[in-house]
């Protein structure tokens, strides 16, 4: 059923008038602003409600379009053509754009320091007030930009890492190459079985099932008793020795003697991050004392002495007694000027396995997937296989993983442990 028409005349009824005036007005504003944006064209409406209440709608200015349909009104009964009224129209508008530009022009010099003179204190206070903003901006685009170049930076500073570490690896693939072409007979034989037999046997390195000696840490020292872990992988690891001695045989028995290093038997408590850590009397043991609240907190300490590099062969292993509330404990190699707050690994010249996450840290703070994490009652030791070059870990007497040994870390790396977890205490290492 069609909608049928209205009959224009007055409405009687008041609420009826005002509800259509409602409507309609606000339709009349619609099509008026519809207008003005489809066609381009200075729109205007003045509506007056029976009450008095004015209404109006201008895309432009409301009292600038009554003066163009005034002077338009006064030039039409002047018989002026609609080309002199635009002339007259666009002369008065170059004329404001020009007083803008000139406005725009004593600004800019203002703001530049000149022409300050013919200025008031308010003008010169609302100078200064302009001036400020303008700094803020420019500082706050500047550090951001700074910013944006610092994280590009970083980016390309761990990439170049990255490829440094795929090129020292190759070249030392290249030089164990050339070694072994420049050897020959017994000796190239016994370094390839050494190369080939970089593992301990499972069942050789099990921790010791009681400890007498509750350490937090214990470094460097045997037991008394006669299951101590190092006394079972002397025993069990004979033809692994037996090879490296061969090779070792080549020296007479003095130059062995004067060749002798001192080897680490106990913790360094001079260089090491005191702050965050205790060491016991006897310098065998450890326990972290910090709140573990950023990545530069960390409890550090190393042994007395580097690792010997006149043998074949170096291990030493920990045992964790309690990992503490988060189990961040780690287990590596750092060097002589090592930062004493950082884990080892996240620094150049290191290496780590850490406990929470398993992770293997190779000088830079990212690590590699490498190994199960370990925790309380776990027995964890590193080492360093001189013969093929290549560092080992394991976690209750199992080879972890192997991974090649740097070329700039051949030298002067101390056994290192770590701990930075709240209540993390009790750890024993025997080497």
């Amino acid at each position: 059923m069609g909608r049928g028409k209205i009959e224009i005349k007055r409405i009687e009824n008041t609420t009826n008038r005002q509800v259509t005036f409602c409507k309609r007005r606000n339709g009349l504003l619609k099509k008026a602003y519809e207008l003005s944006v489809l066609c381009d064209a200075e729109v205007s409406l003045i509506v007056f409600s029976t009450r008095g209440r004015l209404y109006e709608y201008s895309n432009n200015n409301i009292r600038s379009t009554i003066e163009r349909y005034k002077k338009a009104c006064s030039d039409t009964s002047n018989t002026n053509t609609v080309t002199e009224i635009n002339a007259q129209y666009y002369q008065q508008e170059s004329a404001k754009l020009r007083q803008q530009i000139q406005m725009l022009q004593n600004t800019s010099r203002h703001l530049m320091g000149d022409s300050l003179s013919t200025l008031s204190v308010k003008e010169l206070k609302q100078v200064e007030n302009r001036l400020e903003r303008g700094i803020t901006r420019i500082r706050s685009k500047k550090h951001e930009m700074l910013l944006a170049e610092i994280e590009y930076l970083q980016k390309r500073e761990i990439e170049l890492e990255n490829e440094s570490v795929c090129l020292r690896t190759k070249i030392a693939e290249v030089e164990r190459f050339q070694q072994a072409n420049m050897i020959s007979g017994p000796e190239l034989n016994a370094i390839q079985a050494l190369a080939s037999r970089n593992f301990f046997s499972p069942d050789v390195m099990e921790p010791p099932t009681a400890y007498s000696d509750k350490k937090i840490l214990h470094l460097g020292q045997r037991s008394n008793g006669n299951n101590s872990s190092f006394d079972r992988v002397s025993q069990d690891l004979g033809l692994y020795i037996l090879d490296l001695a061969r090779i070792g045989s080549s020296k007479a028995p003095v130059e062995m003697e004067e060749d002798e290093e001192a080897e680490p038997t106990e913790l360094n408590t001079i260089n090491s991050s005191a702050g965050f850590l205790v060491v016991a009397p006897d310098k065998l043991s450890v326990k972290y004392t910090g709140v573990s609240l950023h990545g530069h907190d960390v409890g550090v300490v190393q042994a007395n002495n580097p690792v010997p590099v006149k043998r074949l062969v170096y291990y030493f292993e920990i045992y964790v007694k309690d990992a503490g509330v988060k189990g961040q404990i780690a287990i590596g190699f750092t060097s002589e000027g090592f930062k004493m707050r950082r884990q080892p690994g996240w620094e150049v010249n290191s290496c780590g396995y850490h406990g929470d996450d398993g992770l293997l840290y190779r000088g830079q703070a990212k690590g590699d997937a490498f190994g199960p994490t370990y925790t309380t009652g776990d027995t964890v030791g590193g080492g360093i296989n001189f013969a093929s070059q290549e560092f080992f870990f394991t976690k209750n007497g199992a080879i972890v993983g192997t991974f090649s040994k740097e070329k700039e870390m051949n030298r002067c790396l101390f056994p290192t442990i770590a701990v930075h977890s709240q209540n993390e205490e009790y750890v024993y290492l025997l080497l």
